[in-house]
């Protein structure tokens, strides 16, 4: 009878004892197997595969993960913010330069009227109270185009506040060489003048001839422009 083992007592070497498995007490195969040589528990593992203490629970060893996704959730909440506010500021210091503002240089400028005295012309070279009053109504030539509200709406002449352009040109550029030629006029009375105007579309500096056609004055010049003044 072998000792420790009951009647099935396991065989070894052709039937002969196994004296160093003697001690031992036979186990059942459902039950969890003892390892003597481990040193604790800590690395037992059941039939499941699962370590008998492996930490469970929703907080066991998530806290970090929560952590970190919750400090990623706030940088991107403040970078969010951050960049709304920088939208801010530049809508706010530079609206001017992206909605073009208040100030169009390509706008034409206002036209000073201009109220002249009944004698109020004279030819070139000569003072313009010796001459006849200037006729309230230009003969044009064919293919003008009026420029400010006075020409549009067919207002009498005869006090340069009327103004056409013909050719490559544009009415801001018009209207300066009318304004320019109004200033001439005024500090010699002269009818014939050379001035100098400035275009809003090409921020150019052209100068212009005027010539006294008796119903209107003509000026060329720049890139073959033509400015009618009456």
């Amino acid at each position: 009878m072998t000792q420790g083992w009951g009647s099935n007592a396991p065989q070894y070497g052709g039937g002969a004892d196994d004296g160093m498995t003697r001690g031992f007490a036979p186990v059942s195969p459902d039950s969890t197997q003892y390892n003597p040589f481990q040193d604790g528990q800590s690395g037992q593992v059941d039939q499941t595969g699962q370590s008998a203490w492996a930490p469970t629970g929703p907080g066991d060893g998530g806290g970090a993960g929560g952590n970190g996704g919750r400090g990623a959730k706030i940088a991107i909440i403040v970078l969010v913010v951050l960049l709304v506010i920088a939208v801010g500021v530049i809508l706010a210091t530079q609206w001017n330069n992206l909605v073009g503002g208040d100030d169009d240089s390509s706008a034409s400028p206002a036209t000073t009227t201009m109220v002249l005295p009944a004698d109020g012309s004279g030819s070139s070279g000569q003072d313009s109270s010796s001459s006849a009053s200037r006729p309230t109504t230009p003969n044009l030539p064919s293919g003008v185009t009026a420029v400010n509200a006075a020409a549009i709406n067919n207002e009498p002449t005869g006090n340069f506040n009327s103004v056409w352009l013909s050719g490559p040109t544009t009415p801001g550029f018009a209207e300066n060489v009318r304004n320019a030629y109004v200033n001439a006029y005024l500090s010699n009375r002269k009818t014939d003048q050379t001035v100098t105007a400035s275009s809003p579309s090409t921020r150019r500096t052209y100068t212009m001839t005027c010539v006294d056609k008796t119903s209107y004055i003509h000026c060329t010049g720049g890139d073959n422009a033509n400015v009618y003044i009456a």
